[in-house]
């Protein structure tokens, strides 16, 4: 898999569990935003509750009700009731009912009972739901403690009349109890009566209407009795145990609302976060190592940086590459290669720098011995102290003549091997049978009288070889690669030329048994600058020789290969497709 799909799949599959993971997130901090505006709505009195909210606490199954243990507690701890009651007025299910509530209805019965609140010692709230899919009835029975006090009141004193009208012994001590105070006021709204005295004198309709309507809201629970035969309107106040204002509600719902809504965006922000950094060592650290390594290779340093333990911090203990690089394997892996490239290069390039200092220098040394012997010998003709034979005359002009020959073979190669490298090499090339062709530049190479001694055994192919060569550099490649095999290995060497071809390409390959070289040798074999010449070996040369031979090579667009050893030999193989 390359690497930009590597990476798009990479992308894909992390926003994917991103998207996910922070779905999970919201929804479970929503799920706790919930569950707390829900505890805000349980909180406060059942009479609250709306159809859905009471539904919830209540359950059936093969007419098994069940009330939920939270909304028993809450019922028990204020000392109300709850009764469960069919269309028909049987009563289905009970909890905490007193003695006083009926335990049965008709239809007519239970909507009299429920009506008649001002006549009650409860405060009643009811609401329709459905159990296993049938209507039923909720009943709510909130014992108001003013409620029953002021019913006492009514049955000990039938008659309001002010001149008759005096609390016992026995409903002072129960108002006291209960922290309940009596009022009695005229028809002006003005306070007759008090029991115990300190209440406010004043009296607002509109508040004790709202009052008995929404007791919640009150810290003190109002009933009150009007006399019309005597105008005077009865109230009685006690503490309300339902106490739980709206105000106070929509405050802590408020509150609970910014938690939640806060501890979302603290959960949203910790993960993006977290995001970030494992964003950050995912992608970051291998680019940060790449840019370092880069850094690296431009100061000249060719190695992949290392942490402080000193090994390279893609890599686990164990060897293997981490996770997070491997995604950029093929970037590392490049990286990797160029440095080893470039070192190599590196090594290599200081090696030809010396060896071109060295053949430089060779190279000025073998130029001066040739001027050296022509400048001698023209001084000595010159010089007209000495009376020179003709004899004399023909020997100083021969050694002149070899030395002037080689410098001129000389500097041709060097303009020889720059033109190869410019591709400025002017060529004629032509149609040969290569068979017929190599067989008779070994015979010329042969017929040289140094190489008499000299063995060489020539393989032809088994077919016809046609191929587009230029002659006269094609033969100079044969004869530099004779001549190396030649020069540098002992008469007893025996050289071995073979051609062969298949249905692409065909091969020259010219093969010794003789010294061999060592891999600096085989890797610097075709450089220019790897040896330098001697005018004094009995095969003369430039030694550019090798260099001129590998550029001939590439331009009959065909390869050079080497093969090899100390001691045994060596091997060296010319492929030329066919296709060119």
């Amino acid at each position: 898999m390359n690497f930009n799909k590597r990476l798009i799949i990479q992308f894909i599959l992390q926003h994917v569990f991103v998207l996910v993971t922070l779905l999970i997130a919201v929804i479970a901090s929503f799920s706790y935003l919930i569950f707390l505006l829900n505890s805000t709505l349980y909180e406060p009195n059942i009479s609250d509750y709306d159809t859905f909210t009471i539904s919830e606490y209540i359950s059936s199954e093969d007419n098994n009700i069940t009330l939920k243990s939270e909304v028993k507690d809450l019922i028990t701890e204020k000392s109300d009731w709850l009764q469960i009651v069919d269309e028909d007025g049987k009563v289905l299910y009970n909890f905490n009912t007193p003695n006083d509530v009926p335990t049965s209805y008709t239809k007519t019965s239970l909507l009299t009972y429920l009506q008649n609140s001002n006549n009650n010692i409860y405060k009643f709230n009811y609401w329709e739901i459905k159990l296993e899919k049938k209507p039923v009835i909720v009943i709510y029975g909130a014992k108001l403690k003013s409620n029953a006090l002021l019913k006492t009141i009514q049955q000990g004193h039938p008659s309001l009349s002010l001149n008759e009208f005096a609390l016992t012994e026995q409903e002072k001590q129960l108002l006291s109890k209960e922290k309940a105070t009596l009022q009695i006021f005229n028809n002006n709204g003005e306070e007759v009566f008090s029991y115990p005295t300190g209440k406010k004198k004043t009296f607002s309709a509109i508040k004790t209407a709202l009052n008995e309507k929404e007791p919640w809201n009150y810290k003190e629970n109002t009933s009150s009795f009007y006399d019309s035969n005597s105008g005077h309107l009865v109230v009685v106040s006690a503490p309300n145990a339902h106490y739980y204002p709206d105000d106070e509600l929509d405050d802590i719902f408020t509150k609970k609302l910014l938690i939640g809504c806060s501890l979302i965006l603290l959960i949203v922000f910790a993960y993006l976060v977290i995001l970030s950094i494992w964003y950050g060592n995912k992608f970051g650290k291998p680019l940060l190592h790449t840019m370092r390594w880069l850094k690296n290779i431009a100061g000249g340093k060719y190695e992949e940086p290392v942490s402080k333990k000193g090994k390279p911090v893609r890599f686990r203990r164990s060897g293997k590459e981490k996770w997070s690089f491997r995604i950029f394997k093929d970037v590392t892996n490049s990286l990797e290669h160029l440095s080893i490239t470039l070192k190599k290069n590196d090594a290599m390039r200081k090696v030809l720098q010396q060896t071109r200092e060295e053949w430089i220098s060779g190279l000025t040394h073998d130029l001066k011995t040739p001027l050296s012997s022509i400048y001698g010998y023209a001084l000595l003709l010159e010089s007209k102290q000495y009376n020179w034979t003709d004899q004399d005359i023909q020997q100083f002009g021969h050694v002149m003549k070899e030395k002037s020959q080689y410098m001129t073979t000389l500097i041709d190669d060097l303009s020889l091997t720059y033109q190869l490298k410019n591709d400025t090499l002017p060529a004629q090339h032509v149609n040969v049978e290569i068979n017929q062709f190599v067989r008779k530049v070994l015979l010329q190479f042969i017929n040289n009288p140094t190489l008499q001694n000299q063995n060489i055994e020539f393989v032809p192919s088994s077919s016809k070889i046609q191929y587009f060569i230029e002659e006269k550099w094609f033969q100079r490649i044969i004869e530099n690669l004779l001549a190396n095999a030649v020069k540098h290995n002992n008469e007893t060497t025996n050289v071995i030329v073979k051609l062969s071809q298949n249905a692409n390409s065909f091969t020259l390959s010219i093969s010794d048994n003789g010294k061999g070289m060592d891999d600096k040798t085989k890797e610097l074999l075709f450089e220019r600058y790897y040896r330098g010449t001697n005018t004094e070996e009995s095969n003369i040369g430039t030694g550019l020789g090798l260099a001129i031979t590998k550029q001939l090579v590439h331009a009959h667009n065909g390869t050079i290969f080497i093969d090899s050893e100390v001691g045994k030999g060596t091997t060296i193989i010319l492929v030329f497709p066919f296709s060119s």
